[in-house]
């Protein structure tokens, strides 16, 4: 007993195989769905008749399946043959594939006007002589119906179609029966009783004027015009029920909505060798006024900076789409290149073009006293504008796989400090996204350059300057490092900057990822990029996929050490690199 157990234990897991052996089918693509329904069984049969009967069930699925591709003169026999391992047989004799005859469209009841009929049937796409498969009915049905609701008719229902298969001409006629019900024009737009949204909001987002011929869009639009304000979890947009009659039907357009979170804390840590500790916590209210703003007041306190911010966000400001922006903040830094305590307000306006492009006009204002290396203090006030385009098609802000992220960017600024100032700060950025494998292996590039015109160096405020180096620029040297320096060898900041990343993402497990990649970047003294004196580093890093985001841990090496240069640095984070 125990020697037959230890046999039965040991002996392997038979393959799973198809229970009958297909004849009769072509080796040819067109046949895959045929071979595909053939059932699998990790278990072989044990007797002739239970061979038989497998043959049998797989039969009935490949006679299924050859006349959903218009093969509905085909012979499917089942039979099995015996032996050591008796296995079903199925033989296929195909004959002639079936084509479409004539197709036809019935109306229902009151038929819908010429131009929906004709736009109906031109969507339909079936062609006489074209291979009769079942898939392409329904696809044409579904056309069919989605034609005449574009053309004004949104109560639109299918009813039983007529199939008529003709084995002598091997054709197979189709005839469509439609319920076009009334065609609708849009009336007022309405919202539900526990909508909480303030009056005319609604018919300020509304894509139309009441009287207009109903299209499916509009009502598509209007949600995501409700949804993209971020103060609503869900925006059910619906006509009103059709009532009986003749004719064009005027019918109000049904809102309801169901609102997010009003408020909302977030909190992020971070930490870097060269940067430091640091923590932002945000507070927001959203729906402020009851037409989608959203108040948001961030906190911050790092090492090097400690601010306090407050933005108003209005979606959909004075046009549909048009986001206005307006804060105010005020902030301390403490970095190796210079101290600063600054108070500022801002405002700005956004407007979508295209799909994923975003072009923005503002305007700020900011009071700051600021004291460079040499300990010497000069206050500023200054007053900038702020314009650009910006394009974003990645798929996820916080971990994108695929997509391109890039922007233009052009501040000019004019102001007084010890003289009167007036220059422009330039910059344009761009992130690829590409899945190499799948989404497991992901390629990530990032560039970026800036340049400042119009002011010599000195004349710059040291806080409007460019650095290089650290966490967010290039990992492994110290924050600011790979900047202009003063004679004491402490970064003073430049007019230009480069920089440049590359990253392979690897995703090894659902949770857990790993990251290998490479920066580069400089900030020169003069206005031109100065691409020859870039300084490089590599390193690896950890992810932690948690559901808001990956947890990230990098460790970066320079490649380019100067004297006196860690050997390592190490960043923690929320949220890729880039």
């Amino acid at each position: 007993m125990l020697s037959a157990a230890g046999a039965a234990i040991a002996a392997p897991a038979s393959a799973a195989a198809p229970i009958a052996e297909l004849r009769g089918v072509p080796d040819d693509p067109v046949f895959d769905i045929v071979r595909s329904v053939v059932p699998i069984e990790s278990e072989p049969a044990r007797s002739l008749l239970e061979a038989r009967r497998r043959a049998e069930r797989a039969a009935l699925r490949v006679r299924a399946a050859l006349r959903s591709e218009g093969w509905y003169g085909a012979l499917v026999t089942s039979d099995a043959r015996g032996g050591e391992s008796p296995m079903g047989v199925v033989e296929v004799e195909l004959n002639q594939r079936f084509v479409f005859g004539t197709i036809n469209v019935v109306f229902d009841g009151e038929a819908p006007g010429e131009a929906a009929i004709s736009s109906a049937r031109t969507a339909i796409g079936l062609a006489p002589g074209a291979p009769a498969r079942a898939e392409d009915v329904l696809a044409a049905e579904g056309r069919l119906l989605a034609a005449l609701d574009a053309a004004g008719y949104p109560d639109t229902a299918s009813a039983p179609r007529e199939v008529v298969v003709d084995h002598a001409a091997a054709e197979m006629s189709v005839t469509f029966h439609v319920e076009s019900g009334r065609a609708a024009i849009l009336g007022p737009v309405t919202g539900s009783a526990d909508s909480r949204i303030r009056p005319g909001f609604l018919e300020h987002l509304a894509p139309y004027e009441p009287g207009a011929p109903y299209r499916p869009e509009v009502v598509d639009t209007l949600a995501a015009r409700l949804i993209a304000t971020g103060a609503f979890s869900s925006a059910n947009v619906r006509l009103a029920d059709s009532r009986p009659g003749e004719g064009a039907e005027p019918r109000p357009v049904l809102v309801t909505l169901r609102e997010g979170p009003r408020r909302t804390i977030t909190i992020g840590v971070s930490y870097s060798t060269s940067e430091g500790a640091g923590a932002v916590s945000t507070w927001s209210k959203r729906n402020l006024f009851q037409g989608g703003e959203n108040l948001r007041v961030t906190a911050k306190a790092q090492t090097i900076e400690r601010l306090l911010d407050a933005e108003l966000r209005v979606p959909h400001f004075r046009r549909p789409d048009r986001t206005l922006r307006t804060g105010t903040g005020i902030e301390q830094q403490d970095t190796d290149a210079f101290e600063r305590a600054a108070f500022g307000v801002r405002a700005s306006v956004e407007q979508p073009f295209f799909t994923n492009a975003l072009v923005s006009l503002g305007v700020e204002a900011t009071v700051s006293e600021v004291t460079e290396t040499d300990g010497e203090t000069e206050s500023f006030a200054l007053l900038a504008g702020n314009g650009g385009v910006s394009w974003d098609s990645s798929d996820d802000p916080l971990d994108p796989t695929r997509g391109v992220r890039a922007s233009v960017t052009a501040k000019p600024v004019v102001g007084a400090g010890d003289q009167p100032l007036g220059y422009v700060i330039s910059s344009a950025s761009a992130s690829v996204y590409y899945p190499v494998w799948s989404d497991r292996l992901v390629a990530a590039a990032r560039g970026r350059v800036g340049a400042v015109f119009g002011a010599s160096l000195g004349d710059l405020p040291a806080d409007q300057r460019f650095f290089a180096g650290g966490g967010g620029s290039v990992r492994g040297y110290e924050y600011q490092s790979l900047s202009p320096e003063t004679v004491d060898g402490v970064p003073s900041g430049g007019r230009s900057l480069v920089e440049t990343s590359l990253e392979m993402r690897y995703r090894v497990r659902e949770k857990f990822g790993v990251v290998a990649f490479v920066d580069g970047g400089v900030a020169g003294a003069t206005e031109a990029p100065d691409t020859g004196s870039m300084r490089w580093a590599a390193g690896v890093g950890a992810r932690y996929y948690a559901g808001f985001g990956p947890l990230r841990a990098d460790i970066a090496f320079p490649l380019d050490a100067d004297d006196g240069d860690p050997g390592f640095q190490i960043y923690l984070s929320i949220g890729q690199a880039f």
